[in-house]
């Protein structure tokens, strides 16, 4: 269709409740709205704002409205960013098929790994699988069958502690998977995640990539990964399309000045892999911290 999209929901400090959604339309356009409100909670649900997820099976619904933005001006400062008119009236449905088990990277951690990436969370859950549904935009039927994935964090996660991070997702088919995380945290550089071949999740060893692109762009990389047990891939990344998205406001006077309105910010890939012969789609997340 293409339309792409990445939605998260979180708990902040004093039980806030925070939904972000962010929907990249076919014409280039963004589509964004932060809702920060009570959350509703149930035995196999979660909610905030118009956005709400079901456990056992998995599904995401959100119906509301959206500010929309030009792809090359978002996203804005955080001042704009929030007082945008909501103009556009979006549903979404979407059911999530697995197509690998729910792995806890931090169990392919060792013990003192885990107590330095500790302040982003406790436990971090990855799962691929396929999405099935449909989005209403503006009255406009976007029919979804999609490869994709989804993560839970456990813990509270403070931003600061992390100096950086790349993620990098990609299903082939249901018996191949990747999901592997290279991330430095008070310092320390860490690679994880975990390879499914289709009978058990291998816990990987080594994350290496390589970077292609100008003017702070990534247009493509080459990416190793190699795990515990010596098996290694080489895949290489074409990425398709870009949306930026904005975690952490600058809150410091001068720094705000000097590097722009942001502390953090996620640059989502949705990427085009390839390994041997075969392709699969997924996404190269890769923070910004400005210099």
């Amino acid at each position: 269709t293409g339309l792409a999209l990445i939605a998260s929901q979180a708990v902040r400090a004093r039980d806030r409740g925070e939904a972000v959604l962010t929907l990249l339309l076919p014409d280039g356009r963004v589509l964004f709205a932060l809702d920060v409100e009570p959350p509703r909670r149930a035995a196999a649900a979660f909610g905030v704002g118009g956005m709400s997820v079901e456990l056992a099976p998995t599904r995401l619904q959100f119906r509301g409205r959206l500010a929309a933005w030009e792809g090359e001006s978002f996203p804005p400062g955080p001042v704009p960013l929030l007082l945008a008119p909501r103009v556009h009236s979006v549903e979404l449905s979407l059911s999530f098929e697995p197509a690998t088990p729910a792995v806890d990277l931090t169990l392919t951690l060792d013990a003192e790994a885990r107590r330095v990436l500790e302040p982003l969370g406790r436990h971090h859950f990855e799962q691929s699988g396929v999405f099935r549904g449909e989005a209403i935009v503006d009255g406009r039927r976007f029919p979804i069958v999609a490869t994709g994935s989804r993560d839970h964090t456990w813990g509270r996660r403070e931003w600061g502690a992390a100096d950086h991070w790349r993620l990098f997702v990609v299903r082939f088919g249901d018996d191949l998977a990747l999901h592997a995380l290279s991330v430095s945290c008070q310092g320390r550089r860490i690679a994880g995640g975990f390879l499914w071949d289709g009978r058990e999740a291998l816990a990987l060893a080594r994350v290496e990539h390589t970077v292609e692109g100008g003017g702070g762009v990534l247009r493509g990389f080459d990416l190793e990964a190699q795990t515990r047990g010596g098996r290694r891939l080489l895949l290489r990344g074409d990425v398709l399309r870009r949306v930026t998205i904005p975690v952490q406001a600058e809150t410091r006077p001068l720094s705000f000045l000097v590097r722009g309105p942001y502390a953090l910010r996620l640059h989502e890939h949705f990427t085009r892999y390839r390994l041997g012969e075969r392709e699969g789609l997924g996404i190269a997340e890769l923070t910004e911290r400005p210099a």
